[in-house]
């Protein structure tokens, strides 16, 4: 297959991800019981025990970029059900650097780390002409139960048969939260005008409620959950999209039914940000089988807000039906991250 040479900002196509960066991964081995897909958070080895581990760079902001290093980075083990424990880091600063940013950054590591209780175990720092601004790339490690193999027998059986009975995507916390973090820490600038003081204030402080680790273990403590997704790049579109593909099913969501914060809206409305697009760190998408359901909710429901959003479908349409009418096949189109039209 032929790509063109010029490409977004941002993560590779599917199509690329799938024909050329799938099919070069070194040997085979059997103690990976789920390896890198489209769709999967973590990578999952068993090494005596279950073992979870997401590398995971930050490039889009530079403001607490270590913190959300850290945060980001863990999010994407605890998606899979398991917990953090250790963290590695490569920090690349620019040449025109001096050691108050490495500090800071380190900092912020650090208090990340205490705030998750994750063990930073070693890593890199280095002073390049490679960069022009700040890149942090964290490694994290997590453990994970051996009901883990339960939940991946239904989760393979899905992938490879019709559904038997129904399946719901509950979608927890609003989407939309890092974004309006970043872009009210790092592009102030472009809604200082439409916002009150504390509006500003409130949309700086969501960069704290970025973090799903303790959202993934109340979550999964139900024991209703069979699989989750942390929507990032691309928003909750894209996270609906690598669902589908992964578990090679369809679905059919509600755009009204998805959590979205009052000062998120404000923001991207103003700037003509689509919120379905835009990164999201700070939700957790859930498949969650029907007769699972009712447990779910009587558990979790004064834990954090929550959403059935739609449910999964034999046939191979990822449709959304948009508050404005229109009805969206995500399969059929490539979504790009609406954050990176204000850093370009």
């Amino acid at each position: 297959m032929k790509f063109k040479k010029q490409i977004f900002i941002g993560k590779p196509s599917h199509d690329f991800f799938l024909s050329v960066i799938l099919n070069k991964l070194g040997i085979s081995n059997e103690k990976v019981l789920l390896g890198p897909s489209i769709g999967v958070d973590s990578a999952v080895i068993f090494h005596d025990k279950l073992i979870a581990i997401h590398t995971d760079p930050i490039t889009g902001t530079s403001h607490d970029i270590g913190y959300f290093s850290i945060m980001i980075a863990a999010n994407d083990v605890a998606a899979i059900g398991a917990k953090p424990e250790f963290a590695s880091v490569c920090i690349l600063v620019p040449a025109n650097s001096n050691y108050d940013l490495i500090r800071n950054i380190q900092e912020q590591l650090h208090r990340a780390s205490l705030e998750l209780n994750i063990t930073i175990i070693g890593g890199h720092t280095e002073i390049t002409n490679a960069v022009n601004r700040p890149v942090v790339i964290t490694t994290v490690i997590g453990s994970l139960d051996l009901s883990f193999k339960e939940r991946l027998k239904e989760i393979n059986e899905i992938k490879q048969n019709p559904l038997k009975g129904k399946y719901y995507l509950v979608l927890i916390n609003p989407i939309g939260i890092e974004a309006t973090a970043i872009i009210a820490n790092d592009y102030e600038h472009f809604i200082s005008s439409i916002l009150s003081k504390e509006e500003l204030e409130l949309a700086k402080s969501l960069k704290f409620k970025i973090s799903i680790v303790n959202i993934a273990k109340e979550a999964y403590s139900t024991n209703a959950i069979l699989y989750a997704h942390d929507p990032t790049e691309g928003g909750i579109a894209t996270a609906l999209k690598e669902i589908s593909l992964f578990l090679n099913k369809g679905m059919e969501i509600y755009e009204d039914k998805i959590i979205l914060l009052d000062i998120s809206k404000k923001i991207f409305e103003f700037l003509k940000i689509d919120p379905i697009k835009v990164i999201s760190s700070g939700c957790l998408v859930c498949i969650i089988k029907e007769e699972n359901l009712d447990k779910f909710i009587f558990q979790f429901k004064n834990k954090y807000p929550f959403s059935i959003i739609g449910e999964l479908k034999n046939e191979k349409k990822c449709i959304i039906n948009r508050i404005n009418g229109e009805k969206l096949d995500l399969l059929k189109i490539n979504i790009n991250e609406e954050l990176w039209k204000l850093i370009d």
